[in-house]
């Protein structure tokens, strides 16, 4: 199915990303910092965190086509139905909403209730037109850290956890070795996943229970473990490293050195890290041997920038592109 998506334009990159990982998409097209259009195969929309909406792909077409366009495209059947446009302005809409009526004789408009929403969206010289398949409605402003049941200072923005569990590419449980309060295993367990976390602070274990339980998060196992010890083969990680004013650069260093070198012998597909721009981290992960897939910047405020980087065992070969 050919659909496109609304992206969050302040991030554009990751949220292409997430999309393509979660559908299974391909040969797809980025169409300036806000759509993404894209071959799907798994419509798994209600798990995006960075994306507005997703259309099934009507159309697209040059402003100076549009007349014709609306002749040769292909109108699904709706008994009711209403019209947006986007970055236009009531002439356009008027317009716009007359030449679909006229595509649908048998359809009314309705302005509360409709079952089929057409959006338009015109961008420059371009127009994109889409049915309506999903809109975000999660309520990601509920679960903003100082509104957990159990607050924590350091805890991750949730659309951004949501991301990085998704740029994993998992369907069945996270491992999060820096789990802190549990803001990755919040996103994770709502999304139908396993979360499975640990910390080497218990006190941040007793909080993480606090938050999970205060989000209906039944699915999940938390234990005191440092992250440099990690055992086994684990196929999916999401590790926001630890950070802070307070942490010496050198301590960092070497902490992440330590997990890194430990991460090359557990992984077996795929690991989403977050790393304060403060710290140079090409050159730890090319020491640790990891494969670099993909990377991309979150900014934390003003003075800090955090980067997303992908890494994958070396015999994986997915992609993630965007």
């Amino acid at each position: 199915m050919k659909v496109f998506f609304q992206l969050y334009k302040r991030y554009a990159g990751i949220a292409a990303a997430e999309a393509l990982t979660v559908t299974s998409g391909a040969n797809s097209v980025r169409i300036g910092d806000e759509l993404l259009v894209a071959d799907i195969k798994k419509p798994a929309f209600s798990r995006l965190g960075l994306s507005h909406a997703a259309f099934q792909f009507l159309f697209a077409c040059r402003a100076n086509e549009l007349e014709k366009k609306f002749s040769q495209a292909r109108w699904h059947s709706a008994k009711t139905f209403k019209i947006f446009v986007h970055h236009a302005g009531p002439d356009t809409l008027a317009r716009v909403s007359k030449r679909v009526a006229e595509k649908l004789p048998d359809a009314k408009a309705s302005m509360q209730h409709p079952e089929t929403e057409f959006h338009f969206f015109f961008l420059k010289d371009l127009v994109v037109a889409g049915k309506l398949l999903w809109e975000n409605t999660e309520d990601f402003e509920a679960r903003k850290v100082h509104r957990w049941p159990a607050p924590h200072p350091t805890g991750t923005h949730p659309q951004l956890a949501r991301a990085m569990v998704n740029l994993t590419g998992a369907t069945k449980s996270i491992i999060d070795p820096f789990c802190g309060a549990g803001g990755t295993l919040i996103e994770a367990g709502l999304m139908g996943l396993k979360a499975i976390g640990s910390d080497i602070e218990p006190e941040l274990l007793v909080k993480a229970a606090k938050n999970l339980e205060g989000y209906g998060v039944k699915n999940y196992r938390l234990a005191v473990r440092d992250a440099r010890q990690l055992a086994g083969k684990i196929p999916h990680i999401v590790a926001d490293l630890p950070y802070g004013r307070n942490t010496p650069p050198k301590g960092l260093k070497e902490l992440y050195v330590a997990f890194l070198t430990r991460l090359k012998t557990v992984l077996t597909k795929r690991a989403v890290l977050g790393f304060p721009s403060t710290i140079n981290y090409k050159p730890l992960l090319k020491h640790a041997k990891l494969k670099v897939i993909n990377e991309f910047s979150w900014e934390i405020n003003r003075r800090l920038i955090k980067k997303i980087v992908l890494v994958e065992a070396s015999e994986t070969r997915a992609r993630t592109s965007c």
